[in-house]
């Protein structure tokens, strides 16, 4: 799903995600290994917009730091 945000007042220098998925909606809750549910997700900044494209049944975490 594609998402974007306008930000006010602060100006982003970067920015860096985590998402957490697991396509297998049968599958267990409790997994072996912490990378078959949590990966590094792309970000972009250009301007005061930050956009990206969230997967199907996941959760993301994006971190911003101001622009020094």
């Amino acid at each position: 799903m594609p998402c974007r945000v306008r930000l006010r007042n602060f100006a982003p220098g970067s920015a860096a995600g985590v998402v957490l998925t697991n396509d297998n909606l049968d599958g267990s809750p409790l997994l072996d290994r912490k990378e078959d549910a949590v990966m590094s997700f792309p970000v972009v900044c250009e301007g005061s917009d930050v956009t990206c494209t969230i997967p199907p049944h996941a959760v993301v975490f994006v971190t911003l730091e101001r622009f020094k």
